[in-house]
């Protein structure tokens, strides 16, 4: 769902020196997952853009659609917010279930899902690159019988990462009551949304995704890891897995040289079959851990 990825195999190669929406505010705001809340569960009502929702990780990260309550005033405590309630992008048939499943929805419908909120983030945040961040975007569907009713929309929600909380069990960060002051953050101060990460492990030998204990870290600060570039691997979804050399290549041509070193995430056989290209590299501060 996010933009924070956490996916992937383990690394290849370590060089050791070692959220417009609506920007009034808040009239509510929807929260992680896809219809009003049990008032509205199974309609074919549209969530509206500038709702506020209480939420958590786990919610945004698993529901299709919003079965969690209705939204709440953003001047109070909330988590997600609402900036756009597009078509989906695409037309399909069916229900939006996968086959033999309890509400998980269907990869195709998914991904389209994905599509259509992610090409417009940059309407409410338009100096946000395409890196990893705190921001979370949390898509979510009609219920079962409104879609098959006809209902089409997809709610588009973002949410926070709190600094603090770990890699292993996420929290959502307080939203503020307006949401142009988070847009004010990505204009002024972007580095406060960059996704930075501290462990506990002082040789730094253990990429940051993988270490026990890891922590998401405020990038103002001095972060023991810091995303660096990436890059996509060629190839269509026919391609043949690329041997190590190939990829070797393509790490250190993405990664380059730094003096404190880097750590390389690139795609598995699995995740490869799957359509991943990605490779990131993350570059440690100084070589220690923060304990």
């Amino acid at each position: 769902m996010p933009w924070i990825r956490h996916r992937r195999v383990l690394v290849i190669t370590v060089v050791a020196a070692a959220v417009a929406v609506a920007l009034s505010g808040c009239s509510g705001v929807r929260q992680v997952v896809s219809t009003i809340g049990h008032a509205l569960e199974g309609s074919s009502l549209t969530p509206a853009v500038g709702e506020c929702w209480q939420s958590t990780y786990a919610i945004a990260e698993q529901a299709a659609t919003w079965s969690h309550g209705l939204p709440v005033q953003c001047t109070s405590s909330h988590e997600s917010y609402t900036y756009d309630v597009p078509p989906i992008d695409h037309e399909f048939s069916g229900s939006w279930q996968e086959p033999g499943t309890d509400g998980q929805m269907r990869t195709d419908i998914a991904d389209a899902a994905w599509e259509t909120c992610w090409n417009r983030i940059g309407d409410i945040f338009p100096t946000l690159d395409d890196k990893q961040h705190l921001l979370y975007v949390g898509y979510y569907l009609p219920s079962l019988a409104a879609w098959d009713k006809g209902a089409r929309w997809v709610r588009c929600d973002i949410s926070l990462i709190q600094i603090g909380s770990t890699l292993a069990a996420p929290r959502l960060a307080r939203l503020p009551a307006s949401i142009r002051t988070l847009i004010a953050v990505d204009e002024k101060t972007p580095e406060k949304l960059e996704l930075c990460i501290d462990t506990k492990d002082p040789s730094a030998t253990a990429g940051p995704l993988d270490a026990p204990g890891a922590t998401y870290a405020d990038c103002t600060g001095e972060p023991q890891w810091r995303q660096g570039n990436y890059d996509f691997l060629p190839g269509d979804s026919t391609a043949t897995y690329p041997d190590d050399a190939t990829i070797q290549a393509f790490i250190d041509t993405t990664c380059g040289t730094d003096p404190e070193g880097w750590f390389a995430y690139n795609p598995s056989q699995d995740t490869w079959d799957g359509g991943d290209r990605e490779v990131d590299c993350w570059v440690v501060q100084g070589g220690a851990a923060h304990a």
